[in-house]
């Protein structure tokens, strides 16, 4: 059994103008982090979360969780 632990940090920055108003810009923050894991030669296992820290929209946070199995040729 194996495991691969990743991770990062994130930041960007957009600037816009519109018709009404003058040049703005929002900025965006973010971490990562990834793991995957080897259970057995066929299971593999990768999970991962993120958090999102937006000046206009807020903080969010997202998860994903995914499974695969390796089915062998017969």
């Amino acid at each position: 059994t194996g495991h691969i632990l990743t991770g990062g940090l994130e930041t960007s920055e957009e600037t816009f103008s519109t018709d009404f108003d003058a040049s703005r810009s929002v900025r965006n923050n973010a971490a990562f982090a990834q793991h995957q894991w080897n259970v057995w030669n066929t299971l593999h296992v990768t999970s991962g979360i993120r958090v999102d820290d937006h000046e206009e929209f807020g903080t969010e946070w997202t998860y994903r969780i995914a499974p695969s199995y390796l089915i062998e040729s017969t």
